[in-house]
């Protein structure tokens, strides 16, 4: 009982710790919203190729 007490403190210190910032110092820029789009839409891409590639390979 003593060890699931301390590995639950351990996760919520770790995941408070470890969790985003309320108020980041810098307001995001066009150029950084840009950018994560970006890189979401190619992520988006490869995702698609991949499990296309996937169903394809079940079918044969």
């Amino acid at each position: 009982m003593k060890k699931i007490i301390i590995y639950a403190m351990l996760l919520f210190v770790t995941a408070n710790a470890l969790g985003q910032q309320i108020n980041p110092n810098q307001p995001l820029t066009r150029q950084d919203y840009l950018k994560k789009s970006k890189t979401q839409k190619k992520t988006a891409w490869i995702l698609l190729g991949g499990g296309t590639a996937v169903a394809l390979e079940r079918q044969y």
